[in-house]
């Protein structure tokens, strides 16, 4: 049965109480913000800008990161999907929302990406296929896709954030905007001047002070949520194809939390309808995520591995990320049994399941609980804000702006550029927040169609020592054309079809492009492999560098046997001459290098010898 919408919450919830630990919370930010600006002062270059000079500790680089992946409209869907559908609703988040690549990241690929001289993916790209025709046009693609997606996660998380803040304060509309529009745009002025100041390291430290208002509410809530006992049989609210109507669907507890794969039959009238084929959709998204996450860290991800000291700080920030990211879901199940509890002893009251979080807040928390939970998530929004304009910025500065425009540049002209390319991506993804309904569907563009449009290009990469730059930017072009044209085109097209047809389109293209095109030259795939060690079909560039160390192994080893040969004879000096020339014209790295230290001894000994 659909029902009208009536469950809103109601701003006058929000007591003076609440409102002043916001504001507190809001004006602390800043002054914070400030002062981290001013700590992180020094000469400013890109590498300090975007990497924080790869100086900040591992534990400081995961709280910001995972603090990153907190936000509102995350939550707002992960939750809603939770209370709509139980336990299925948590698996279908496989499609981005349980943030697998930590997992891969912590394997493997953190510490593959960590080996790459670079700052950006496009800088990467470079790295892998070099500098000519192919390298450039993939690199330029690389860094447009980015932009693109850095726009559309600013529109993503401007409409959850403003959707948010509307629940408890009456923002009023202006010049015929909504007022989500305004209350989205204060949030990302607030993200926006302590972001564009300093760079990589005044963000981190104000997203580290953030996090100590979201993990502490997190918890509390969580407990709150664990103290509800609910009955064998209640109702939830799904949406209908019209925004403004709901189903009341009536479920039992043991289907709600049911950890299987089984169909949850949703009634057709609902868009959650597409998840009836649960089973293939899970695999299908499951599929997905391991392709996407093998395929290394991308976007403030790959910003965080890049700013670590070593290798091993990437594994240890990683595994603090995904300790930390457990909270999230705690939180989200807890809002989820609190507002089907609250339903069931008001059952006039219907909710609109993207909204379950603000509901919850507004009329199940006490006042001054209530506004600590908001101000933690209102920090969720603001370390997202930050990061997704400050990663996306770098595209355009350093693969675009130094690489094709301007590439005598200053580093005070690339500064110039950063900055100001930040508040351009903030306009426009605040701009097209104002054309897109539901935060489910932009979400659904960003983690499945728009991935699918990408995923084949980069894995291939990664993977495959014949792909090449050319295979890499026809893909790319192919799959995001072909992912927007059939998801905007035909919005009732589910997200798994679209999924299929753009990733199919962009790995036929990148295959049939890179076998038509020149391969890479080999100098750059084995300056790729020496500095990577990447997996997969590597085995022609494995062997001409195991050939070219198993030669400097022994010329050293014939070298150090000659030397012991004449320890008691007057040839050492020629010898010593000998060693000295050599070493001159090779490079001294790892074992090689520990070998010719060694043979120096011995001369010197000859030497007291004689």
């Amino acid at each position: 049965m659909a029902r009208e919408d009536s469950g809103a919450a109601d701003p006058t919830n929000f007591s003076t109480l609440d409102t002043a630990i916001c504001m507190s919370y809001l004006v602390s930010v800043l002054v914070v913000g400030g002062i981290a600006t001013y700590v992180s002062r020094k000469k400013t270059t890109l590498d300090e800008y975007y990497l924080g000079g790869r100086t900040l500790p591992w534990w400081m680089l995961g709280i910001a990161d995972v603090s990153s992946y907190i936000d509102i409209a995350g939550t707002m869907i992960n939750t809603g999907l939770i209370y709509a559908l139980g336990v299925r609703g948590m698996f279908i988040e496989v499609r981005g929302g349980l943030c697998l690549f930590l997992a891969f990241q912590l394997a493997f690929t953190g510490k593959l990406a960590r080996r790459c001289p670079v700052r950006t993916k496009g800088e990467w790209i470079k790295f892998r296929f070099g500098a000519k025709v192919g390298g450039r046009l993939a690199r330029t693609a690389v860094a447009i896709v980015s932009l693109i997606g850095g726009i559309f996660s600013v529109a993503y998380f401007s409409i959850g954030g403003g959707k948010f803040v509307t629940e408890f304060v009456a923002v009023p509309a202006y010049a015929g905007l909504p007022p989500d529009f305004w209350a989205s745009g204060i949030l990302m002025a607030i993200a926006l001047m302590y972001t564009i100041v300093a760079g990589f390291t005044s963000m981190v430290l104000t997203d580290i002070y953030q996090s100590l208002f979201i993990y502490p509410s997190f918890v509390a809530v969580s407990i709150w949520g664990m103290q509800v006992t609910l009955p064998a049989e209640f109702h939830v609210f799904l949406p209908t194809f019209n925004t403004s109507s709901f189903l009341n669907v009536t479920t039992t507890h043991d289907a709600w939390t049911a950890a299987a794969l089984s169909s949850p039959n949703v009634p057709a009238e609902s868009p959650f309808a597409m998840y009836n084929s649960f089973r293939g959709i899970v695999f299908l998204y499951l599929t997905l995520q391991c392709l996407r996450s093998a395929s290394g860290p991308g976007g403030g991800g790959l910003q965080t591995v890049l700013a670590t000291k070593s290798e091993l700080d990437v594994r240890k920030q990683s595994m603090l990320a995904m300790l930390l990211l457990l909270f999230r879901w705690a939180f989200g199940a807890a809002i989820a049994v609190l507002a089907i509890h609250y339903t069931i002893a008001h059952p006039n009251v219907t909710l609109d399941a993207e909204k379950v979080v603000p509901f919850v807040l507004a009329n199940v928390l006490p006042s001054g609980y209530r506004g600590f939970v908001v101000a933690s998530l209102l920090a969720a929004a603001l370390t997202t804000f930050d990061s997704t304009i400050h990663s996306a910025s770098s595209y355009w500065t350093i693969d675009i702006y130094h690489a094709i425009l301007h590439p005598r540049a200053t580093a005070a002209q690339l500064v110039f550029q950063a900055r100001l390319s930040t508040v351009v991506i903030l306009l426009l993804g605040w701009l097209l927040s104002l054309g897109i309904v539901t935060i489910n569907r932009i979400w659904g563009f960003m983690t499945i169609a728009m991935c699918g449009g990408v995923v084949y290009p980069f894995f291939l990469s990664w993977y495959w020592a014949r792909f090449n730059g050319a295979g890499c930017a026809a893909g790319l072009v192919t799959g995001i054309v072909a992912a927007a044209t059939i998801f905007f085109a035909w919005p009732h097209v589910g997200e798994s079809d679209v999924f299929l047809w753009s990733s199919t389109a962009s790995g036929f293209v990148s295959i049939v492009t890179a076998y038509l095109s020149p391969a890479t030259t080999p100098q750059t795939l084995n300056t790729f492999y020496k500095f990577v060690r990447p997996p997969g079909l590597w085995r022609e560039v494995f062997q001409v560098f195991a050939a070219m160390h198993l030669r400097w192994f022994l010329i050293v080893l014939s070298t150090r046997g000659s030397e012991l040969q004449r320890r008691r004879g007057c040839r050492c000096r020629a010898h010593a001459f000998e060693l000295t020339n050599w070493r001159r014209s090779r490079p001294r790295t790892g074992r090689t290098s520990a070998a010719l230290e060694c043979c120096s001894s011995c001369k010197s000994r000859h030497t007291s010898w004689q």
